[in-house]
């Protein structure tokens, strides 16, 4: 990430939680690559926003590799169980049959 601003300020809650914009920080390397997102000072990650600052970076990942790729493919892997709800209605049905 190149800054061309003194502060670089992003949202990043949909992929963390956080309710705060976070700063962002290109002199700082996180050494560890399965680190938390939180730690990643340095990065900026597909559907966050900017909301303060200006800057440039590189994209290392697209597609399916992105943090919100990741959590796309592991929806689409989950498997649909049937809600405590929809379990006693199919019983309940069973009985008047």
């Amino acid at each position: 990430v190149d800054m061309q601003s003194t502060a670089l300020k992003v949202e990043q809650a949909a992929l963390t939680g956080e309710s705060a914009s976070v700063n962002k920080n290109p002199d700082v390397l996180c050494e560890d690559a399965d680190a938390e997102l939180q730690q990643k000072s340095n990065c900026l990650f597909s559907g966050t926003d900017v909301v303060y600052g200006k800057c440039r970076g590189v994209a290392i990942k697209t597609g399916v590799r992105t943090e919100i790729g990741k959590i796309a493919k592991s929806l689409q892997e989950a498997e649909e169980s049937a809600s405590p709800l929809k379990q006693k209605l199919d019983a309940f049905g069973e009985l008047l049959t």
